[in-house]
């Protein structure tokens, strides 16, 4: 099945068309027989072993591309119960424990009728008022969750391939590294 024309986009370069998909396939159909990338090149019509190379890896990626977009919508469904849980975690205010008990603040005491400024006052001895305070407000589990949440963000991110693209070069005899949006080096 040799194919002679391919279109191009607008701007030139290659668009695959379902004749070259059907050709890569052969092409990898062919490997899988045994035959070299020269004998495939000639029955398909392909000028170099390397284009042959190329179009066996365009027929893998093809292959593999529905199992990877499952496994990709699986991951995401996780990363969103683990999000979802990690923001309510967020929402919520915890008080903080030392032994099993819950703490408390400090009273703030009585106002000028002798009445406690808040609620949450007890009464331990019968005509005696006592009172623990409000409970203390332990920010750790929202912290945790911050940072448990950046941390699927940062996740999501990879699995999407929406992270910054970094870009190498050579200049001269250093290698150069360039991060779009750039980075604070004092930060790091």
């Amino acid at each position: 099945m040799p194919i002679t024309t391919q279109d191009r986009t607008g701007k030139g370069l290659f668009k695959r068309s379902l004749t070259g998909a059907a050709r890569d396939a052969e092409c990898a159909r062919m490997r899988a027989a045994g035959y070299l990338l020269r004998e495939i090149a000639e029955h398909v019509g392909l000028k170099t072993e390397g284009a042959v190379a190329k179009a066996i890896e365009r027929a893998l990626r093809d292959v593999q591309a529905p199992a990877v977009e499952a496994l990709r919508a699986s991951q995401q469904h996780t990363l969103d119960l683990l999000k979802s849980t990690a923001l309510d975690i967020m929402a919520r205010d915890h008080v903080a424990h030392s032994n099993g008990r819950i703490v408390h603040g400090g009273c703030p005491g009585l106002d000028a009728a002798g009445n406690f400024q808040h609620d949450g006052c007890t009464f331990n001895v019968p005509g005696t008022a006592y009172c623990e305070g409000p409970p203390v407000i332990d920010d750790g589990p929202k912290l945790s969750a911050i940072a448990q949440l950046q941390r699927l963000l940062e996740r999501e991110a990879r699995l999407h391939g929406t992270d910054s693209p970094i870009r190498t070069a050579i200049e001269g005899d250093e290698l150069v590294i360039r991060i779009k949006g750039g980075v604070d080096m004092d930060a790091v």
